[in-house]
């Protein structure tokens, strides 16, 4: 599919760019590329994310996790963790790791794990882990020993808080004193550390005003924010929080303007997603799930240490199973799976889409009854990213876009 892009430049003045969807050229009226040669892809180096388990103390309404049904958790044993922590390192042999993620359910409903996790890479790795990262609806960082841990260990934290739409996730923490105060501490011993993750709603459909109360709440706008996600419609619960196509549209454009007047400084995800995209303009790219775990600097672990590609479906089945780490047999440089590669089953369908470039076709493991309204929320949250790296590109404004074919 190709699109005519309207551009502004900042005399007013109009011209016309051309987006090829399907082989992911951007080119001038007379043919000739954009050039983007003055972009690097941000690299977060390689990243072990252990799916802890899927029990969680709060109940989303539009929790993407309702696609879990057939995930049981996995007990394991301090030795279990031992032998994990072994093959992990013999798994990433000489490439170091950067980052480790603990994922739920909710994370600390499983802080014995995190703990152990911690102390036996700790023991074992020859280096320092550069990162710990937690996500977390915080409903337990009131707990005295949770708090100092975090603390400690200066984990990165992604706090799950919906701000007006809060509702739909569950009870307010940050009316509760405890909590609060300790969530302040953490921030102001290392601000960047500790970031805000919304679910933008048709409560809170304003970005903007998100940051206005976040900054407001913690007396600062030095901080950052996770992926600010529209409702990913995962299960008919999802449908009641959906924002509406005004809402929609106005989310986008509200939040494209606020990127490129440098409004929302806080939201580094949108610079670097724009920033790749800029990067991978005139490349052609194998049309996959644009989710993390599918990186291919990425392993994701089970506790029973089967490596998955999906954090909502257990690895139960073999659709989302690559192998188990308790396999691994030897310390030689095996390369990680390439995950980058895994199919996804929309490509035709995908191949129209103005936002392909970033959405990636999206979830590849969504039910087919809710990729019509799942696509439609990915199209109003992934344009004003799009647009941003248009201007990045350019340095001018997107004015208006047409379909040519």
């Amino acid at each position: 599919m190709k699109y005519e892009l309207i551009m502004v430049k900042k005399d007013k003045t109009n011209y016309s760019l051309f987006y090829n969807t399907e082989n992911n050229q951007l080119t001038t009226i007379s043919g000739n590329c954009v050039q983007n040669n003055n972009f690097k892809k941000y690299d977060k180096g390689y990243t072990l994310a252990l799916i802890l388990g899927k029990r969680c103390n709060n109940n989303c309404k539009y929790c993407s996790q309702a696609l879990s049904k057939n995930f049981i958790d996995k007990k394991i044993t301090f030795k279990e963790q031992e032998n994990m922590v072994k093959n992990i390192i013999r798994f990433f042999y000489n490439r170091k790791i950067q980052s480790i993620e603990f994922w739920g359910g909710e994370g600390l409903i499983y802080f014995d794990l995190i703990v152990n996790f911690v102390a036996l890479f700790e023991k074992y790795l020859n280096y320092k882990i550069p990162n710990y990262v937690l996500f977390t609806n915080g409903k337990l960082l009131g707990n005295d020993s949770i708090f100092q841990f975090l603390k400690d260990n200066k984990f990165q934290l992604f706090i799950s808080y919906d701000g007006d739409g809060q509702e739909f996730r569950g009870e307010d923490i940050l009316k509760n004193n405890k909590i609060f105060s300790n969530i302040i501490e953490l921030y102001k011993s290392n601000p960047y550390k500790t970031n805000f993750y919304p679910v933008i709603t048709k409560y809170n459909p304003s970005l903007k005003k998100y940051v206005q109360k976040i900054t407001n709440i913690l007396g600062s706008n030095q901080f950052s924010l996770g992926q600010c996600r529209l409702v990913n419609v995962a299960n008919e619960s999802s449908y009641e929080c959906c924002l509406t196509d005004e809402q929609l549209y106005s989310y986008s454009r509200e939040t494209y303007l606020a990127l490129i007047n440098n409004e929302l400084p806080q939201y580094q995800w949108a610079f670097t997603a724009s920033n790749n995209f800029c990067v991978e303009l005139n490349k052609s790219i194998p049309l996959i799930t644009r989710c993390s775990i599918l990186d291919s600097k990425t392993l994701t672990l089970e506790m029973d240490g089967n490596i998955a590609v999906c954090y909502n479906n257990g690895t139960q089945d073999k659709e989302y199973n690559l192998g188990n780490i308790f396999e691994l047999k030897t310390n030689s440089d095996i390369p990680l799976p390439k995950l980058d590669q895994y199919e996804h089953r929309r490509l035709t369908k995908c191949k129209d889409c103005l936002v392909v470039g970033l959405c990636k076709g999206g979830c590849a493991f969504l039910p087919k009854e809710y990729e019509e309204l799942n696509c439609k929320i990915d199209y109003y949250e992934y344009l004003p990213i799009l647009s941003l790296a248009l201007h990045m590109v350019t340095g001018d404004l997107l004015k208006k876009l047409n379909p040519l074919n």
